[in-house]
């Protein structure tokens, strides 16, 4: 439990006083001591629904979240760290009108229900008034359609190169040919076949990346999360 700071402090008596035991005792220093409680110190109140007069600071036992008055509103607002526009993403769909969260799943302002005049307001200042405004559609990148399906481009063919840069470094050179020659072709084609083996490498390494990338995009058959914005609570 918090400890709450109390001072005491005596007040001046008017007249004489005499005790006649330690009941009146105790009873003379009740009636002249005076208490105060620090200014640092402050209450609250707290019930199952918001007040619908300014009470101070208040806690809502339903919502557990603390709340102050509105002038301008002529309500309790929930106190939140949370600005009207704000983003988040949630697995979870649907629209959370109570807490202030909206789906941006293209709709009109207009076919969003059971938001308050406020939220509605504050959907308008966001993107357009009515009677033709929308919400804009936001998807996570699993929401791509068009995709090729998963496995595509491991089924590439990326064959590797033959013969190898060893085996044609191997070939023997006949004696009725220049030497010189044939021996520079051969180079060559040794020194071909050793790059055409590293962009066969390269292009698998593509493919793999590749393929991880599509798996991701195509979220592996799970539903991503969804976008919403804030736009205040009720």
């Amino acid at each position: 439990m918090p400890i709450i700071p109390i001072q005491l402090s005596a007040l001046p008596v008017p007249v004489q006083i005499q005790a006649v035991d330690v009941n009146s005792l105790l009873q003379i220093i009740a009636q002249y001591i005076a208490a105060s409680i620090g200014a640092d110190v402050s209450f609250f109140q707290q019930g199952s629904n918001w007040p619908l007069s300014d009470q101070g600071i208040y806690f809502n036992q339903t919502t557990n979240q603390f709340g102050t008055w509105s002038t301008a509103q002529g309500k309790y607002l929930p106190v939140t760290d949370l600005t009207i526009g704000d983003l988040k993403a949630s697995f979870v769909a649907g629209d959370n009108t109570a807490d202030g969260w909206i789906q941006l799943d293209g709709r009109l302002i207009d076919a969003v229900t059971g938001i308050t005049n406020d939220q509605k307001s504050a959907l308008q200042a966001l993107f357009g008034a009515l009677p033709s405004s929308a919400l804009p559609n936001y998807t996570f990148v699993t929401g791509l359609s068009g995709l090729p399906a998963n496995g595509s481009y491991t089924g590439i063919n990326n064959p590797t190169p033959s013969p190898t840069q060893d085996a044609v470094s191997a070939l023997t050179i006949g004696g009725t040919y220049d030497q010189n020659e044939v021996q520079a072709v051969r180079d060559a084609l040794a020194s071909l076949a050793g790059s055409t083996l590293t962009i066969s490498t390269a292009v698998g390494q593509i493919i793999g990346y590749s393929e991880s990338v599509l798996n991701a995009l195509n979220g592996g058959g799970v539903a991503g999360p969804k976008w919403f914005v804030y736009v205040g609570s009720q």
